[in-house]
């Protein structure tokens, strides 16, 4: 443990607790504990928790509620002067800075390289790549990538199966299709890529069809009141009654042309073609699915127990 400056290398085999800032490498077996800044590499088993250094002119108080929702201060504190939140012992450090961790890592700085964990990364500001099942931050320029990622504002792409950004790119969709007449969907991220979160159902015939989908798009920046997207839907449909052992999914590529409704409104009219290509499995004990059946069909034809059909199709709806 050390209340100055870390320039150089901190190693130990469970924990660095450092009062001021590091500028250099710190290495751990569990826990790397910094008040202010580090800039260099940090490396953890567990946790690295950066508290970020204040700044002296633009401070908007950000690094300090880090350092007083992790309790810094008094944990670090090695002397008077350290026990006052407005007194940080470091401005804030050039340089960039690599974060690895294998559990979590949380920075109320900012970040310019890697910051990397399994489950968590929290950071203020990213300029790189943040990788981790959960990624979180004010500000990104660079990627984002994991299951879920959450900031701000992005200059780059968040990839993830839910990406939230404040001021990114958040649509919610319903339509109409030759083959599921009732579908709804969620858009989640940036204009240049967003994912695609959907359900979808035929309730009309002898058999109800339900589908769950997840796809991957991106849009155009608004044309006076048009606009474009281009996404890539995979569908997954659920088994039917009386269809023992098959299997139905199909994927769907859709450019659609989007028109606002009132100027500078968000409920738009969402006309979209269609490429289909579906894929039903028969083990020999269930029938024959009729999906697709009566479409406009460029293939339709069985390879081994898989039945391959390709079609036109189109789509209309609303976007909101």
């Amino acid at each position: 443990m050390t209340g100055t400056e870390v320039q150089g290398a901190q190693v130990a085999g469970l924990l660095n607790v450092t009062g001021g800032s590091v500028r250099g490498a710190q290495l751990a077996g569990l826990v790397n504990l910094v008040r202010d800044d580090a800039r260099g590499l940090q490396v953890a088993g567990l946790v690295n928790i950066v508290g970020g250094a204040a700044r002296t002119r633009h401070n908007d108080g950000r690094p300090a509620q880090a350092r007083r929702l992790l309790g810094l201060p008094r944990l670090l504190a090695t002397d008077p002067t350290a026990q006052h939140l407005a007194a940080p012992s470091a401005m804030s450090l050039p340089g960039p800075l690599v974060q690895a961790a294998g559990l979590v890592n949380l920075t109320g700085t900012d970040i310019r390289g890697l910051q990397t964990a399994p489950l968590l990364n929290s950071a203020r500001r990213v300029a790189g790549l943040q990788l981790g099942l959960v990624n979180v931050a004010k500000h990104v320029k660079g990627v984002q990538l994991g299951l879920i990622n959450v900031a701000d504002s992005v200059d780059g792409v968040s990839l993830g199966l839910i990406n939230i950004v404040r001021h990114g790119y958040l649509h919610g969709e319903v339509w109409t299709s030759e083959t599921l007449p009732l579908n709804a969907a969620l858009k989640l991220g940036v204009t240049r890529y967003y994912s695609i979160l959907s359900v979808a159902s035929q309730p009309f015939g002898s058999r109800v069809h339900w589908a769950t989908g997840f796809g991957i798009g991106t849009a155009s920046r608004p044309h006076g009141r048009f606009s474009w997207n281009l996404d890539l839907l995979d569908w997954y449909l659920l088994k039917q009654p009386g269809t023992e052992g098959t299997l139905l999914s199909y994927t769907q590529l859709r450019p659609s042309l989007v028109w606002q409704i009132e100027p500078q409104g968000r409920l738009g009219l969402v006309i979209s073609p269609t490429l289909n290509l579906g894929l039903y499995e028969n083990d020999g004990s269930g029938t024959k699915s009729e999906f697709g059946k009566n479409q406009l069909l460029f293939l339709d034809t069985t390879t081994g127990k898989t039945l391959v059909r390709l079609w036109l199709g189109g789509q209309v709806g609303l976007r909101f």
